[in-house]
């Protein structure tokens, strides 16, 4: 890691640190210096007291007075350290929420595609791990404060008795800080192996205690691989990270041992020194413990260093991850008007994965407008969903363009295009929030329109008849008078958002696929009605659903092979019409030819 890096790294991380908590860093230096002084305190009254005792001269009464005064001190540093420990903990509790929600929003502005990568995956604990306020502020900050304030302390005071000793421990530190380079290259291996492992091993843990996968491991004797697979990793992990641990075992017995060896050659010559009268016992005392705490601040202080090399090549690591990641859309932040009549335009439009020459789609070119209802029909892998992905914009074109109103979305601005486009997800979520938060989600409540919605939905006479309406939690995970919704009733609050936000753009995969035919009936004939002043894209597998569609377009491997109406495409009598009556046969026992 080069010095530019290094100077770049802690740039971002002192600016990331004060975004969190700015009152974290005077928490901690006051902190910082209290527990440093507490040392020096009780180092020199014990001086004092040494020296009342071996001279009868200074009476009682000045000892009662060393000793009250050393009391009063150490009392009054304790009374002051405890307050500050105190809001210094409820600092580093707060920042530690806050930090969490400052990287869940910067990865929420990455390139989508990328959080379809394992290798995404664990850099994002990663960052979780190495990245925390807290940790730093714990691990790094004041450690590093206090102990750098004990080691000058301690030189100090050494040179002043004898210099000699302070040449000894200045060689100490250069070869220990040498080693402590080769300790933090480990330290970092085992964090990151501890990310990754912690990932899988959490991700196991809840395939196993969460009540979404209950049904799953009880009835499907899964329980049984699951525990095989947390073992095996558990295993693999344990092995690794046994192997990094030894040879930082190895590192740190290699610098405790040569703490020992200093500490006899320098108590040798200091007792040499008081044996042949060159040095007082007040004096001895004062060495002596100086030497004691001195290694001990030095070690602490290059653990603080230690940590602080590995946080910066985390900060390196997470700096180079956002450019390689960071999402492109919308760089240069065009703001588009949207009027009565719009239209969205794939013009030969590809897309394959990154690392990957395989097309998902490839050379795809069709547009629909306002007043439109268009339907896209394949079989699963076709390049549906992609679509879909690829006008939300998390995922970028390989080649072509989308436009809108002949602006392409790649550069209109995020929130701006956020506003103009509503989906529903085949895979959709609901949040534990309460029914209003999940159906308006950033927009204003407005009670008259969120029971209209409902209404729409055909969920309102469920949500009328709960006692706290509109206001009761969905899910039971953070309040036990929470609704447990069944799928259809989710995918109805689902489609209650895109009725409240009322986009221009409508985006439906799937969207009635956990309905009875009866409520997709009510709810196709509500659409219709709000579909008629918007440009609507529409996936399904049902194609009896379909028929409210002015046109359907079929895809297959990623390339349209038939467009049309649904007439025109049954009288083809192609890939449509053979799908369509493949369909029809289970509900009539023949085919619709």
């Amino acid at each position: 890691m080069t010095f530019s890096k290094r100077v770049s790294a802690f740039k971002y991380l002192l600016k990331y640190c004060k975004s969190i908590s700015n009152g974290l860093f005077l928490l901690g230096t006051c902190l910082s210096l209290i527990n440093a002084l507490s040392p020096f305190v009780f180092l020199y009254f014990s001086a004092k007291i040494i020296m009342v005792l071996t001279n009868e001269s200074l009476g009682i009464v000045f000892f009662l007075k060393v000793l009250i005064a050393f009391i009063m001190s150490t009392g009054a540093l304790r009374l002051i350290q405890v307050i500050v420990t105190y809001y210094y903990n409820l600092s580093i509790n707060q920042s530690s929420m806050i930090s969490g929600i400052y990287f869940s929003k910067e990865l929420s502005e990455l390139n989508y595609e990328s959080f379809e990568s394992n290798d995404i995956r664990d850099e994002q604990r990663k960052i979780a791990n190495n990245l925390q306020v807290g940790a730093i502020f714990e691990e790094i900050y004041t450690p590093f404060l206090k102990n750098g304030m004990l080691v000058v302390g301690f030189s100090l005071i050494t040179f002043s008795v004898q210099p000699v000793i302070l040449v000894c421990l200045i060689f100490v530190i250069i070869f220990k800080t040498k080693l402590t380079k080769t300790i933090s290259y480990y330290q970092k291996k085992l964090k990151d192996l501890q990310a990754t492992g912690e990932r899988r091993l959490d991700y196991l843990f809840n395939l196993m205690s969460q009540i979404g996968y209950g049904k799953e491991v009880r009835l499907k004797s899964s329980l049984l691989i699951l525990e095989r697979k947390y073992d095996e990793y558990q295993s693999f992990f344990y092995k690794e990270s046994k192997r990094i641990k030894r040879s930082l075992t190895g590192y740190y017995i290699i610098t405790n041992l040569l703490d020992l060896v200093f500490l006899i050659i320098q108590y040798g010559y200091v007792i040499l020194l008081f044996l042949s009268g060159r040095l007082l016992i007040g004096k001895l005392v004062v060495v002596i413990s100086s030497m004691l705490q001195f290694f001990k601040a030095i070690n602490d202080l290059l653990e603080a260093i230690s940590m602080l090399a590995v946080t910066l090549k985390s900060v390196e690591e997470y700096q180079l991850f956002l450019v390689n990641n960071k999402s492109l859309v919308g760089t240069k932040y065009e703001k588009v008007t949207v009027y009565h009549s719009n239209t969205l335009t794939f013009e030969n439009v590809s897309f394959s994965y990154e690392n990957s020459d395989k097309y998902v789609l490839k050379d795809v070119s069709f547009s629909f407008n306002t007043d439109e209802r268009l339907a896209l029909v394949g079989h699963n892998g076709s390049g549906k969903t992609t679509i879909v992905k690829l006008i939300c914009k998390l995922y970028t074109p390989s080649s072509g363009r989308i436009l809108f109103n002949n602006h392409d979305i790649q550069t209109i601005d995020n929130e701006n295009w956020k506003e103009i486009i509503g989906v529903i997800f085949q895979d959709f979520q609901l949040f534990s929030l309460t029914v209003w938060q999940n159906i308006t989600l950033d927009l204003p409540r407005e009670d008259s329109k969120i029971k209209e919605v409902l209404k729409k939905s055909g969920l309102y006479s469920k949500i009328s008849t709960l006692p706290s309406g509109v206001d009761t939690e969905i899910t039971k995970l953070f309040d036990k008078t929470g609704i447990e919704l069944s799928g259809g009733e989710n995918q109805k609050l689902a489609v209650s958002r895109m009725y409240y936000k009322e986009p221009p753009i409508l985006l439906l995969d799937e969207p009635s696929s956990a309905l009875d035919p009866i409520s997709e009936r009510l709810l196709y004939e509500s659409w219709y009605e709000l579909m008629s002043d918007h440009a609507s894209l529409f996936i399904t597998h049902r194609l009896g659903s379909i028929l409210f569609c002015n046109r359907i377009i079929v895809l297959n491997k990623g390339q349209i092979i038939e467009e049309g109406t649904h007439d025109a495409l049954m009288n083809k009598k192609g890939q449509y019409a053979e799908m369509y009556n493949s369909q029809a046969s289970y509900y009539f026992g023949g085919s619709d030819e």
